[in-house]
C-alpha cells in the first residue's frame, strides 16, 4: 500500500509520508466538515429540499478533491464556496426573486465559461493580477458575510454577541459615572465598544439584530 502511494503521489519527493499525510487528510476534513451543513442549510432558504443539497454537497466536494488529488497532485481539498452559495441565496434567489432552478440555470453557463477561460489561460492572469492585500481582505469580508447569514451562526454567535453588545454599551453610558468602580464586571468589554462601532453602524441590517446596542449608544 505504502509503495502504490508513493508511486502515484510521489511523498518522498515532496517531502512527507504516508502517515502524515493521512493525518492532514483528517486534520482538513474535521475543518471543514461545518460545509456538510452549513451549505444545505443556506441554500434550502431557496425552496430547495435540505436532504438532497447534502448529498450533492458531499459528492462535490469528494469529487473535486478525488480530482485534484489524481490529476494535479496537489494536497488541496474543494468543497462549495461559503460566499458564493449565500448570494445565491439571499440576493439572487431571495433578494430578486429569481427561481432558484433559473438561477442555477444561470451558474451552469457559469461554469462553463469559467472551463472556457482556464483553458485559455485568462483565468489565471486574471487571478495574478489582483493584488494580495485585496485577496487577504476579500477573505475577511466573506468570513464576515457568512457570519451574518449562516443559519448556526444565527442561533450561536449572534445572540453571543447581543449581549456583550448590549453590556458594552450599558458600560460605556456609565463611562464617566460616579459609580463607576460598581461596575468593573463589565469592564473587560469596554475594548469591544469601538469595535462594536466599526463594525456595526455601517450596516443598517444590524439595527434590528442589536437594539440594545443602537438603543443605548443613540
Amino acid at each position: 500500500m505504502n509503495a502504490w502511494f508513493e508511486k502515484q503521489f510521489k511523498l518522498s519527493e515532496h517531502g512527507t509520508d504516508v502517515r502524515t499525510e493521512i493525518l492532514a487528510g483528517i486534520t482538513t476534513f474535521m475543518t471543514m466538515a461545518y460545509i456538510i451543513f452549513v451549505n444545505p442549510g443556506i441554500l434550502s432558504t431557496t425552496g430547495m429540499p435540505f436532504g438532497s443539497l447534502l448529498v450533492a454537497t458531499c459528492l462535490g466536494a469528494s469529487l473535486a478533491t478525488f480530482l485534484m488529488a489524481f490529476l494535479a497532485n496537489y494536497p488541496f481539498a474543494l468543497a462549495p464556496g461559503m460566499g458564493l452559495n449565500a448570494f445565491f441565496a439571499f440576493t439572487v434567489v431571495l433578494g430578486m426573486k429569481i427561481p432558484w432552478q433559473v438561477a442555477l440555470a444561470a451558474i451552469f453557463i457559469e461554469g462553463v465559461i469559467f472551463i472556457l477561460l482556464t483553458c485559455t489561460k485568462v483565468r489565471e492572469e486574471v487571478v495574478n493580477s489582483i493584488p494580495k492585500t485585496l485577496k487577504i481582505g476579500v477573505s475577511a469580508g466573506i468570513g464576515i458575510f457568512i457570519s451574518q447569514r449562516s443559519p448556526i451562526a444565527s442561533s450561536y454567535v449572534l445572540p453571543a454577541l447581543r449581549a456583550l453588545a448590549a453590556t458594552a454599551a450599558r458600560w460605556n453610558q456609565g463611562w464617566f459615572s460616579s459609580n463607576v468602580i460598581k461596575r468593573w464586571p463589565t469592564m473587560p468589554v469596554a475594548p469591544m465598544t469601538p469595535t462594536l462601532y466599526c463594525f456595526i453602524f455601517p450596516n443598517p441590517s444590524f439595527r434590528n439584530t442589536f437594539p440594545d446596542f443602537y438603543a443605548a449608544a443613540a
